[in-house]
């Protein structure tokens, strides 16, 4: 899909990275924070906004936040970060964007409560 240039800029002016950790502890983490032109390509290359998106591994919301700028309705917005720093962060951005609090997780993506959660969801 191509985004209009009114899209890339909501994106662009609302995708600012803000760390909870320091550089040591996202390296260890294996954090990588997805700039702004990136969550661009990323949703031009999906065919349409319609359905729901999940982002298992969200950190600060990037993403996802890059999805209800472009359009997509916070209704079908889902998030699972598993550290808590980041999860904390990245839910309360959200939210003030209007995804629903029940759509919020904090699971290992390997557990058996990740997989039951989202399952039902489907």
């Amino acid at each position: 899909m191509i985004l209009t240039e009114e899209q890339k800029q909501r994106i662009v002016k609302a995708c600012v990275v803000e760390y909870q950790n320091d550089i040591k502890d996202r390296k260890k983490l294996g954090q990588f924070f997805t700039p702004a032109d990136l969550v661009i390509k990323m949703i031009e290359k999906f065919d349409n906004l319609d359905g729901t998106f999940l982002d298992p591994c969200a950190g600060s919301g990037q993403l996802l936040i890059g999805l209800i700028m472009a359009g997509v309705d916070p209704n079908n917005i889902y998030y699972n970060e598993l550290d808590i720093n980041e999860f904390e962060a990245g839910k309360k951005r959200l939210m003030a964007l209007g995804v629903p609090e029940t759509h919020f997780t904090n699971f290992d993506v390997f557990s058996k409560e990740f997989e039951e959660y989202y399952r039902e969801v489907e």
